[in-house]
């Protein structure tokens, strides 16, 4: 059993958002590993496991559905494209993209909350010289030009966070007629916050929610588990179960305008590349 689509990303641009619009369709089904959180990583970084394990995670979803898993790994990954072309090369693939900047302070918010990071390396501009990664991961022209190579631009949907913001239901629309499912269809959640970063309460409570879910897959009631994302019951959990984590320092003025000037060349290719007009890139506040 072979998937229908896949979400590849980016990190940190309304994935966790796109991902419960995906599943929340009564004609989508999403994978998820019984050890992990929505993303499979399969062709990222867990190849070696093989295709009956990949393959694995697809049969317990809902009969009749379309079938897709979601990994934000893969966008950056050099091997992802390859790979995935290879097993199916007429997939349908998802791609969400934030202001570059955004994305990057969103992915040091992430690492701080997360806990990876502290002392002095809070501090954003600091972080920014341990964790190039940040930056490298916002230069979207080079990895959506690489997915490009071995896909056709038809088979993939870009999403841009900031028409999320703008026309919520307009780009759900967009997803599910992708998908070729019922685009009449909305999520009640589908207004939630999109981008804040997450740290949880309780650890005792996160975890009891994904054993709970994981032993339902396990008894064949993924269906159940489904539903109850459709009716934005994890998200309520997740919101009760948060804590806000705002100790990031944001950039100062000096770093907005140096990174500015690094992902200027990026975002113009990418314009081009979209026939999008993303100027508004080129430019940032807090």
């Amino acid at each position: 059993m072979v998937p229908d689509f896949v979400g590849i990303g980016a990190q940190k641009c309304a994935t966790t958002w796109l991902f419960s619009i995906l599943d929340a369709h009564p004609a989508l089904s999403l994978a998820m590993p019984k050890d992990k959180d929505k993303d499979t990583r399969f062709f990222s970084y867990y190849y070696d496991r093989g295709f009956a394990w990949y393959e694995g995670l697809f049969s317990e979803l809902d009969e009749g559905s379309l079938k897709g898993e979601f990994s934000t790994s893969y966008f950056t990954s050099v091997d992802a494209p390859r790979r995935l072309a290879e097993y199916v090369p007429d997939i349908k693939l998802l791609v969400c993209l934030r202001h570059p900047i955004e994305r990057a302070f969103s992915n040091h918010k992430h690492e701080v909350a997360s806990g990876r990071i502290d002392g002095q390396y809070r501090d954003f501009k600091k972080a920014l010289q341990k964790n190039p990664m940040y930056l490298y991961q916002s230069l979207y022209y080079i990895h959506l030009s690489r997915w490009l190579e071995y896909f056709s631009a038809d088979n993939i949907l870009v999403i841009l966070v900031d028409d999320i913001e703008s026309n919520t239901d307009k780009v759900v629309e967009s997803v599910y007629q992708f998908l070729n499912v019922d685009s009449s269809f909305r999520p009640n959640f589908r207004n939630q916050q999109i981008h804040v970063s997450r740290a949880v309460s309780s650890s005792a409570v996160e975890t009891s929610m994904q054993t709970v879910s994981k032993f339902l897959k396990h008894l064949g009631m993924g269906s159940l588990v489904s539903a109850l994302r459709r009716l934005g019951v994890k998200a309520i959990i997740d919101r009760t179960n948060s804590r806000s984590e705002s100790e990031a320092f944001p950039p100062d003025e000096a770093t907005r305008d140096q990174l500015i000037e690094y992902f200027r060349e990026s975002n113009d290719q990418l314009e081009r590349l979209l026939s999008r007009d993303l100027s508004f890139w080129n430019e940032y506040e807090t």
